[in-house]
């Protein structure tokens, strides 16, 4: 939905450290205002309030991911400059068993 027509989306594996593997998804296109960003994960959040009516979304798959994310103990972070997007996940390399 967001990146333009002849563009592409990266998906890329890496393992930062010993103890964690993590997911890029990197989107080409307008940076996201850095005042939003803190925000992209939060239920209902939308950067333009105005597409609340004209999209298919509820604004709630950014605050989903967030919550299976941490529900196995990893962490999830956005960055945006001037021509892509990225969303890293980061999630540990082993899981504790759950008592």
């Amino acid at each position: 939905r967001f990146t333009k027509s002849g563009e592409s989306v990266l998906v890329r594996l890496d393992n930062p450290s010993d103890h964690e593997v993590s997911l890029t998804v990197e989107n080409p296109g307008n940076a996201i205002p850095a005042e939003h960003l803190p925000n992209l994960f939060d239920r209902f959040y939308r950067v333009d309030p105005s597409r609340a009516r004209q999209s298919d979304g509820a604004g709630l798959g950014l605050a989903i991911v967030r919550s299976i994310i941490e529900a196995h103990s990893g962490r999830v972070e956005v960055t945006s400059k001037s021509d892509k997007t990225a969303f890293i996940i980061y999630l540990p390399t082993t899981i504790k068993a759950i008592q």
